[in-house]
């Protein structure tokens, strides 16, 4: 079986205050999906809104791609 994966994805704020990690991973008759975010900073301020908007859209956009299975 031919079986193509996303890649590896990080996203993180210029402050590093937030961190969203995505990975994908085979083992053997697995796949295993693994998301985790490191938060640093409990509260964010109103003018970061546009950039925490901007970081889950783009792990949105990551969680979203296709797991393709292939019969070989």
């Amino acid at each position: 079986m031919d079986l193509k994966l996303p890649e590896p994805a990080k996203f993180s704020l210029e402050d590093n205050s937030l961190s969203l990690m995505l990975n994908v991973l085979s083992e053997g008759n697995k796949i295993q999906f693994s998301f985790s975010k490191d938060i640093n900073n409990s509260i964010f301020a109103a003018e970061d809104y546009d950039a925490l908007k901007t970081l889950f859209q783009k792990m949105i956009v990551s969680q979203n791609k296709k797991i393709v299975l292939k019969k070989a």
